[in-house]
């Protein structure tokens, strides 16, 4: 037995090693040695024309991976899913970053390693060191839990070689995930547009004020086609008042456009400037997080960070959970922000991981900030969309498609048991309303008697609209006193038709009231509603979820 640091000496030296991978005990030899890897092939027994898998530090190490192939990389690694390559070595068929401490300690020390199981060809593969049948040197990790060999995957070809521990569906859902990346990343051009856009907003600014930097997903490297928006924080002492210093915003925007005065955390002021909203942010110019602007600038930062192949599989996330309604953490929608999302993708390093994650999480749900611990990113996730997108990430590891990225137009939901109901919107703030909203909507599901609410949704324009879908029963068990209590048990008899006994309690079955019936109910008692709406707001607001349609 051998230590790691010992094994990577014996490769170096052109030697030959066992080690243990994350599947089963490998067969160790540098990889770009052509003498060392003779001997391996003789002492295998191995023809020479079958290739080797190679287990490798990093993606720099490999040439000839396809694109497809680097961001298959980037979703399944460290694992066991090796990927066909077209190397310069003959030998060198395919690579894998290692899940396996071992193997990927030594593939640091040594670099690329070759991979191919620890047996004669043919043979049965080791999984502890008593099967191995080479009396070589051997790094000892014990007996390893039996399970599929890795997988060898062929991006140029789409195709699966050897199946193994990486699923079949899962490698689709990659796939998919590609080509829908392929269609929202931003060509050189749209970034170059999106940069000389931000280049004209600025120019305009410093002409007023001198301290000013570019934020949002632009300045990140994470946004998604079509550009919509551009933030810029406006920096000022730590003193000053920064609702004072609208005006100012207003100004700025006037050259720009029309502006608007928004309410976040504090005011700021957005204009529309050749079809891209831009957005104009007062911070203060401190290292001290004092408000939820002053954060997003060290969100940038931290992102800007990140690796191109990680802000990539970030730039499939949002574009998931836009397909699927959960982009936006404002009350019109109590999803993920875009920093939430990259935060989510950073952490577990690939959309398909995260998936992987999400079909398991409970609720409630936290996600440390990274620049502040304290701080939940996940905070704006309403239980409704928790729950949307735990199922969303189920459905699609078990049967992807484009349909989650790019839904189709909504079709007509089943209208036999839905109440449109239309309030009267109030004066407030566009986030305000929809919280009103949703309230209103919330105590009117509670309200319906004996109906199963199915879904319920919010619509806001210039009126706001209540759309609830129930399932329609006709009837429905009324729970009574015990039957030993007799003069209760007598005025439960006396009030109900239909009543029985079981366990010793009563019940009775009573009729339910219709649905419109009951909404009248509620509108009479709270007043909230004027009249019921236009059915054909529900038409396109409830039935199947987006990647059903």
């Amino acid at each position: 037995m051998v230590s790691v640091e010992e094994a990577a000496r014996i490769i170096k030296r052109g030697g030959l090693v066992v080690y243990p991978t994350e599947t089963a005990y490998g067969l160790g030899a540098d990889a770009l040695n052509e003498e060392a890897v003779r001997e391996l092939y003789r002492v295998k027994g191995r023809p020479w024309g079958k290739k080797l898998p190679v287990i490798v530090s990093s993606l720099e190490e490999v040439e000839g991976v396809s694109e497809l192939g680097r961001f298959m990389s980037a979703s399944f690694h460290p694992g066991p899913l090796n990927i066909t390559v077209k190397h310069r070595l003959p030998w060198f068929g395919a690579f894998r970053i290692s899940s396996s401490p071992v193997a990927a300690r030594l593939a640091e020390l040594c670099g690329p390693v070759t991979a191919t199981s620890a047996n004669t060809s043919g043979g049965p593969t080791p999984f502890s060191p008593e099967e191995v049948p080479f009396d070589l040197p051997l790094v000892d990790a014990g007996r390893l839990e039996k399970g599929p060999v890795s997988t060898v995957y062929d991006p140029d070809g789409r195709k699966i070689i050897r199946e193994g521990a990486v699923p079949e569906r899962e490698l689709r859902g990659a796939e998919i995930a590609f080509d829908a990346l392929k269609k929202v990343r931003p060509t050189g051009r749209e970034e170059s547009r999106a940069l000389r856009l931000a280049d004209e907003v600025m120019e305009v600014i410093k002409r007023h004020h001198g301290r000013v930097i570019l934020g949002g997903s632009v300045a990140k490297g994470t946004f998604i086609k079509p550009l919509r928006d551009l933030d810029f924080f406006l920096l000022f002492r730590e003193g000053d008042d920064l609702e004072e210093k609208l005006p100012l915003l207003e100004k700025i925007a006037s050259e720009l456009g029309k502006p608007e005065v928004e309410y976040s955390q504090h005011p700021y002021v957005s204009v529309e400037y050749r079809g891209v909203r831009v957005e104009l942010v007062p911070a203060y110019d401190s290292k001290e997080v004092r408000s939820a602007a002053d954060r997003s600038r060290w969100h940038v930062e931290w992102v800007s960070g990140l690796p191109e192949a990680v802000k990539d599989q970030i730039r499939v996330f949002k574009q998931f959970c836009k397909g699927i309604g959960m982009y936006g953490a404002d009350l019109k929608v109590e999803g993920l922000s875009a920093y939430a999302m990259e935060v989510l993708v950073a952490g577990r390093g690939s959309f398909i991981k995260l998936l992987r994650e999400v079909r398991g999480w409970k609720w409630p749900v936290r996600e440390s900030d990274p620049v502040d611990e304290k701080r939940n990113v996940l905070a704006s996730l309403s239980r409704e969309k928790f729950e949307l997108l735990r199922e969303a990430a189920g459905e699609y590891l078990k049967a992807p498609g484009e349909e989650f990225f790019f839904p189709k137009a909504p079709g007509r939901a089943d209208m036999s048991a839905v109440e449109v109901v239309e309030l009267e919107r109030p004066e407030l703030p566009e986030d305000a309303v929809w919280g009103w909203a949703k309230r209103r909507a919330r105590k009117l599901a509670r309200s319906l008697k004996g109906h199963r609410i199915k879904d319920w949704v919010v619509v806001v324009g210039e009126k706001v609209w209540v759309v609830v879908r129930v399932e329609q029963v006709s009837e429905m068990e009324v729970e009574g006193p015990p039957v030993k209590l007799e003069e209760h048990a007598k005025r439960f008899r006396a009030a109900h038709g239909k009543v029985f006994e079981r366990e010793g309690r009563l019940y009775a079955v009573e009729k339910v009231a219709p649905l419109g019936e009951q909404v009248n109910l509620v509108e009479d008692k709270e007043g909230w509603f004027s009249r019921h709406g236009n059915p054909e707001v529900a038409r396109f607001t409830l039935g199947l979820r987006p990647w059903e349609h």
